[in-house]
């Protein structure tokens, strides 16, 4: 038995003197890999500063390096430039009315953003206005064009006109606070649109005519109206709706 625990003993030993020379090679392994690594790392190192100082001392790179970083500055400068031109508004009279123009998005040059056909300018034009100005001057000129339109009797005679003035109104319009009363004559339009299609069906006198009459009066009641024309609309669709019923009913009759 002595001897069986002397040779586990002894066995034992042997393998943790295996497993710790594993070990050590193992170790010693690593760390060889780890300073090739960085004798690796440090030689690029090296080549790369050799060859910056190279090309540092070369005049033709240094001419390059100067000429691109100059380049770079007069982009940012065009750039700049650019930015504060196109944000530059003129007023300019012309026969036809009050030209407005801005700035390209250039250091030079202008573009014409609107005339204002028949309008004058109220005094002489100072060199320079900000977007803000000319568009509350362009805003307050078509909402007074298109308030003389949808008071016009035969605006239906001119829709494309007045479409046109609507768009133009809107454009010009920066704030919300503006752009609600655009909002409320863009539904005008479309009611007296409604209205007008519905009055030209009823007049053919037909049921069908009826029929598509009180179709245009329903789409016109979906729209965002005020509260006159709420009841405007609701009277025609009842009036229209019982000589539809009317007639149906003296249809049955017969």
């Amino acid at each position: 038995k002595a001897a069986e625990e002397k040779a586990a003993a002894e066995k034992a030993a042997a393998e943790k003197a295996a497993a710790e020379k594993k070990a050590a090679e193992e170790k010693a392994a690593a760390e060889k890999v780890a300073a090739e690594k960085k004798a690796a790392a440090e030689k690029v190192a090296a080549e790369k500063k050799a060859a910056a100082e190279r090309r540092a001392a070369d005049p033709v790179y240094r001419a390059i390096k100067y000429f691109s970083t100059s380049l770079a500055i007069i982009f940012t400068l065009i750039i700049a430039a650019s930015y504060t031109n196109s944000s530059k508004y003129y007023l300019e009279p012309a026969n036809e009315g009050l030209q407005i123009w801005k700035g390209m998005f250039s250091p030079l040059g202008e573009e014409k953003v609107v005339t204002l056909t028949g309008l004058e300018a109220a005094e002489p034009c100072n060199d320079l206005y900000t977007k803000e100005e000319v568009y509350e001057l362009a805003y307050h000129y078509f909402i007074n064009q298109v308030e003389i339109c949808l008071k016009d009797d035969i605006i239906f005679s001119n829709l494309e006109n007045v479409t046109y003035l609507i768009n133009q109104l809107m454009m010009f319009a920066l704030t919300d606070e503006l752009r609600e009363p655009v909002i409320s004559r863009i539904t005008d339009l479309n009611m007296r649109k409604f209205l007008y299609s519905a009055t030209d069906s009823f007049s053919k006198g037909t049921m069908a005519g009826y029929e598509e009459a009180l179709n245009y009066l329903e789409e016109a009641a979906l729209l965002k109206l005020n509260d006159s024309q709420s009841k405007i609309v609701a009277m025609s669709i009842e009036m229209v709706k019982k000589l539809i019923d009317d007639i149906k009913a003296a249809q049955v009759v017969q």
